[in-house]
């Protein structure tokens, strides 16, 4: 499970669209120099209320050797059908929401084809006091609150376990 927090972004509440950016990397090494592969800057982007992708920028070899460097890929979908991304206490929250491999993800990573699973993603968004419109409320004069406040966190968990899980069997085969 890796995590990441971020205090970026740009969410309207009440149409579940926007974008969270989050700093940061992961890489991820072994069988003697075959997986050396970093995924880095990840961006949640909110579609709607049934649909989000994962952006990632990825670079590092692929398993014939050849090198990989892509940025702001489209890297997996995420399915939000069955979240409800109604705020609870200014967080919305995306709990386990199935994601999959997308073509673009696939030219990032061309070891596993379009549509294989990954493993699920989390995400807790502090969009603190929006109000139904996603304007920000105002409550001290010349006082505006972020519609993204600190805190947001997301655990992009196990997409990275993934990686090396079926690297390591694609080595191995």
């Amino acid at each position: 499970t890796f995590g990441w927090s971020s205090t970026q972004g740009n969410l309207d509440p009440s149409t579940a669209k926007g974008a969270v950016d989050f700093p940061g990397s992961v890489e991820f090494t072994g069988h003697g120099g075959v997986l050396d592969t970093t995924i880095s800057h990840p961006v949640l982007v909110l579609r709607g209320p049934s649909d989000a992708v994962l952006k990632l920028d990825v670079s590092g070899p692929s398993m014939e050797g050849d090198q990989i460097a892509v940025q702001g890929a489209e890297f997996v979908s995420i399915d939000l059908a069955g979240q409800n991304l109604t705020p609870v206490s200014g967080v919305i929250s995306i709990v386990n929401a199935p994601t999959a491999l997308t073509a673009a993800g696939y030219a990032a990573f061309p070891d596993y084809p379009a549509g294989t699973a990954f493993d699920p993603i989390s995400a807790h968004l502090d969009v603190g006091d929006c109000d139904l419109v996603g304007e920000t409320i105002v409550k001290t004069p010349g006082w505006l609150l972020p519609v993204i406040g600190g805190g947001v966190v997301v655990v992009l968990a196990g997409v990275a376990a993934v990686v090396v899980i079926r690297r390591r069997r694609n080595v191995s085969a």
